[in-house]
């Protein structure tokens, strides 16, 4: 990836509380992403059967700046804290997670988007599967005593629409 392609500064935002004000940042970013079909990443953490967190990251424009510099704002939503307000989250978390014109890449999408649908009734769509992707990509190749696995490396190459959203090209030598 080209350094065009990285975020000029990352920004982490803490969401524990139903209160308008702690989504607005959250609302503002998200309707830039449906608005011009950005795709965003997602994952969630579990405790056992329990939702802990929902991460989402959504990668922009720099408003303060040309379009060649990005920012990235990271919503961390405490599912824990707000347990009493699922309703308000969802409704909150809805509109992104549901518009067709924003693609959510994730690792493990069947688990995750399982789990939001049953814990928030939010079906999440459409979705990209990275772990899929490198899966289907992934080959191995023997050199000498050196295994190398560039099922990642082979997908960026392939799509290489997402490179923005995943970094720097990548792939893996393990020695035996």
């Amino acid at each position: 990836a080209t350094s065009s392609m990285l975020p000029n500064y990352v920004s982490l935002h803490l969401i524990d509380s139903a209160a308008p004000n702690s989504w607005a940042k959250y609302h503002a970013t998200a309707d830039i992403a449906i608005r011009a079909g950005y795709a965003v990443a997602l994952d969630s953490e579990w405790n056992g059967d329990d939702m802990c967190l929902i991460q989402i990251g959504i990668m922009t424009p720099d408003p303060n700046d040309d379009v060649h510099k990005l920012r990235v704002d990271v919503f961390i939503i405490d599912v824990q804290a707000m347990a009493k307000n699922a309703a308000a989250m969802s409704q909150h978390l809805n509109g992104l997670l549901t518009s067709v014109a924003v693609r959510k890449i994730l690792w493990d999408c069947r688990e995750d988007c399982m789990r939001i649908a049953n814990l928030l009734d939010i079906h999440v769509t459409p979705c990209f599967d990275v772990q899929l992707l490198e899966r289907l990509t992934r080959y191995e190749v023997q050199r000498q005593d050196v295994y190398t696995m560039g099922g990642m490396r082979k997908a960026m190459e392939e799509f290489p629409s997402l490179q923005p959203y995943m970094g720097a090209k990548s792939s893996l030598s393990v020695v035996p």
